[in-house]
């Protein structure tokens, strides 16, 4: 979108439009979640939804699928553009404009353990990866929001904080002592 030559009004108006077309979009992919199990027509709704997320909708807008996002990691055959599709989320620009959904996400990266420590011990070292990736993406994009949340009289997001910070401690000391497998720091 940002490539398209068009002058400043022009562009204001195609995002308008899009961005009022997006509820029709969402209601195809939620039918698509419902009705498909194809791993192929999943992984093209993966991709429109990234290419929608990298168009700049507001992550308020696609909080209903993070369920299944982030379950979605768990079926090997749409790993791949799963977790693809997670790296836009937590690459968006929306960081600070909404933080309380963002720091709704940090549930489910720590969910992302679980997932980690199943690939390591079956020795499946691109899954492996991949989770590290995630979860480090997470931290470096979203670090302002999780230092708030450290810092915030709410316990429960001081208790997220501080368990997200032991995980990131856990992925450092892999990246340092485990020989078998190089993580992406």
């Amino acid at each position: 979108f940002s490539r398209i030559v068009v002058s400043k009004a022009q562009r204001a108006s195609i995002r308008g439009e899009l961005e009022n077309q997006f509820p029709v979009v969402l209601n195809y992919i939620q039918f698509i979640i419902s009705a498909y199990n194809q791993p192929d027509i999943l992984a093209k709704m993966f991709s429109c939804l990234s290419k929608w997320l990298e168009f700049g909708i507001a992550i308020i807008r696609v909080e209903s699928l993070f369920d299944y996002l982030f379950n979605s990691l768990n079926n090997e055959n749409i790993f791949d553009d799963a977790s693809n599709c997670i790296i836009v989320l937590f690459t968006s620009p929306d960081v600070m404009r909404y933080p309380a959904i963002f720091s709704r996400l940090l549930p489910y990266v720590l969910q992302l353990e679980s997932i980690l420590d199943q690939s390591l011990m079956i020795g499946d070292k691109e899954k492996s990866e991949c989770i590290t990736k995630l979860i480090t993406q997470f931290g470096e994009n979203l670090a302002q929001l999780i230092i708030q949340m450290a810092i915030a009289p709410n316990q429960q997001s001081q208790t997220l904080s501080h368990r997200f910070c032991c995980l990131i401690m856990v992925n450092i000391q892999l990246f340092c002592f485990l020989d078998k497998i190089s993580f992406p720091i």
